[in-house]
């Protein structure tokens, strides 16, 4: 957004005519532009002096490297369809989202309404003054191909022209029904009467019609919500109230969906999740890529001493699992996980080979917190296991009298 403020402000500063671009001779236009500068020199500067942890920004060729940006990637990016790596996602303009709802396809008229102000007498009104639409437009343009030339320097390109798409053609869907609105109740001897009955007339007063009903029968009958937000809910209540309850400065270790919301909802430090896992600036992608390796291998795991040495090294106080089987699908079929190589192939060669994890024999000793479909284990209780105990987990072969013994111990 900054940048694109500010591109704006200098193209201010020039006027486009149907022959060759000029510099403005208005002094208000240079007062107007080299304040808006510096008013974002001055915010922005202690943000770009500060040194950043988590520098550099990645670049394209190591980005290229990553499964994340492939077609099947966490955040895609590099697809093979030319029409969805330039018009739609990360990498497009976004003109999927600056079209919804179908409504703002009137925005697209606007060229072809301004032509006709015999027909749309309200157009003498605003042809003067869109010029700082196309301005708005041409600087997210300029930046959107800046964005593709300096990948990932200014971020994602899309961040440049969806917002300012959707604003633009929802401005300019609201002219033309102003337009074809002041044409077909054009007021003469009283207000909002329609002057004719000519067939153009009958035509726009069907399109008004149309119009009336799209925006009153669209949010209720096809969309599922309204206003849509997309907002996500908790639906673990019970999850969260458990982790407040515990200090405030424990971390969890997780692999499921669900640990997404406990920042949010417990106010409760994670080693990772989904919904962080994003990649553009190297220096913390490749801690993340770290502690998703080291957690993966570590619950699939059937070495008990991997488990404790993984707990060890990252201060981890419990543990959140889903209360179904650790299997060769639950990593397989989570194409997220499967961005995390050589650790996720390891862990399925491990099951595959009858190797099951050492955390599925922990369930019932160290669990703190269940309820179906997840459960938390304690990682004080996972410490506190004997190492005869991991070696009796991999070979399968204890005894009633061995677990009693083992319970004793702890």
């Amino acid at each position: 957004m900054a940048w694109r403020c500010r591109a704006f402000l200098i193209l201010q500063l020039w006027r486009f005519n149907l022959k060759f671009p000029s510099v403005s001779q208005n002094r208000r236009d240079y007062v107007f532009c080299f304040t808006g500068l510096a008013v974002a020199f001055a915010v922005l500067f202690p943000y770009r002096m500060s040194l950043s942890e988590f520098a550099p920004v990645i670049t394209a060729v190591q980005a290229k490297g990553l499964p994340d940006f492939l077609s099947q990637g966490r955040t895609r990016f590099f697809v093979n369809d030319a029409w969805s790596f330039w018009f739609n996602g990360r990498s497009g303009i976004r003109i999927d989202t600056a079209l919804a709802p179908p409504l703002s396809y009137l925005g697209l008229l606007l060229p072809v309404v301004l032509c006709f102000p015999s027909r749309f007498p309200l157009a003498k009104q605003v042809t003067g003054k869109m010029g700082v639409l196309g301005k708005f437009l041409l600087a997210s343009a300029i930046l959107f191909l800046a964005a593709h030339a300096l990948l990932f320097k200014l971020h994602l390109p899309s961040r440049y022209t969806q917002h300012s798409l959707r604003i633009a053609i929802a401005l300019a869907a609201a002219i033309v029904i102003t337009l074809i609105l002041d044409a077909v109740f054009a007021c003469t001897d009283a207000p909002w009467r329609v002057c004719t009955v000519k067939l153009g007339s009958v035509l726009a007063l069907a399109l008004t019609g149309v119009i009336g009903i799209t925006l009153v029968g669209y949010p209720h009958l096809v969309l599922n919500t309204f206003p849509w937000t997309a907002y996500i809910g908790g639906n673990v209540p019970t999850l969260y109230e458990f982790f407040q309850q515990q200090p405030k400065d424990i971390k969890i270790a997780s692999l499921v969906e669900e640990a997404n919301n406990l920042p949010t909802f417990s106010q409760r430090s994670i080693l990772v999740g989904r919904e962080y896992a994003i990649p553009y600036h190297w220096g913390y992608y490749r801690q993340f890529r770290q502690r998703m390796s080291d957690l993966i291998e570590a619950q699939y795991s059937p070495d008990l001493a991997i488990v404790q040495e993984f707990i060890q090294k990252y201060g981890i106080d419990f543990w959140l699992l889903p209360t179904t089987p650790l299997t060769v699908e639950s990593i397989a079929n989570d194409s997220w996980l499967m961005q995390y190589q050589p650790a996720a192939n390891q862990a399925i060669a491990q099951l595959k080979a009858g190797k099951q994890p050492v955390l599925a024999s922990l369930r019932t000793d160290c669990a703190v917190w269940e309820t179906p479909g997840l459960m938390v284990l304690e990682a004080e209780c996972i410490l506190q296991q004997s190492t005869i105990f991991n070696k009796a987990v991999r070979n399968r072969s204890y005894t009633n009298k061995t677990r009693l013994a083992f319970g004793k111990l702890r």
